[in-house]
């Protein structure tokens, strides 16, 4: 519950999803390292349905769809502040146009690629393992797609921190 709470709080903080708010895109990718697969994988199933403003696609390698440009999102997450995977998307998209936000450790690859493209990027407190970072990577990306009419409306904020509540309470 307080890694939803802790990132809900990053996430406005930092402006990120603002930028991104009033964009239509014709696709979103989905990019991510592979410690953060889990993350993508969970959001690429809660996302893209028939309801969706865009489809959503996972991207997995260094290179973006020939057809990836200005009209067109980045979602990319790492948990790892060394792994170059997604920061070699990130620097791909920035090339091409391709609006973009990050998410993970402060000081990542990810964070340097997104600060030299001019894109937003939710930084986040290194967690202890992996899968002890899962809630707080999702939850800027939740609020993302959100924002990009990617997800029901049952993912807003407020069902965020109702979900925070309720993890709290099964620990």
């Amino acid at each position: 519950g307080a890694q939803i709470r802790e990132a809900l709080t990053l996430t406005e903080e930092s402006g990120a999803t603002d930028q991104i708010a009033d964009l239509r895109p014709r696709c979103v990718l989905l990019a991510a390292d592979p410690g953060a697969d889990d993350v993508a994988d969970a959001l690429a199933g809660l996302s893209g349905g028939p309801g969706a403003a865009a489809p959503v696609l996972r991207r997995d390698g260094p290179e973006l769809p020939v057809w990836a440009g200005a009209a067109d999102v980045l979602l990319a997450v790492t948990v790892s502040p060394r792994d170059t995977a997604a920061a070699m998307l990130a620097e791909a998209a920035g090339r091409r146009g391709v609006t973009m936000l990050g998410v993970g450790p402060a000081d990542s690859a990810l964070h340097e690629a997104c600060g030299r493209n001019r894109a937003p990027y939710v930084p986040l407190p290194v967690a202890p393992h992996p899968r002890a970072a899962f809630w707080g990577l999702l939850t800027p990306l939740l609020v993302a797609a959100r924002s990009l009419d990617l997800l029901l409306p049952a993912a807003d904020p407020a069902s965020l921190a109702a979900t925070a509540d309720l993890l709290d309470t099964l620990a």
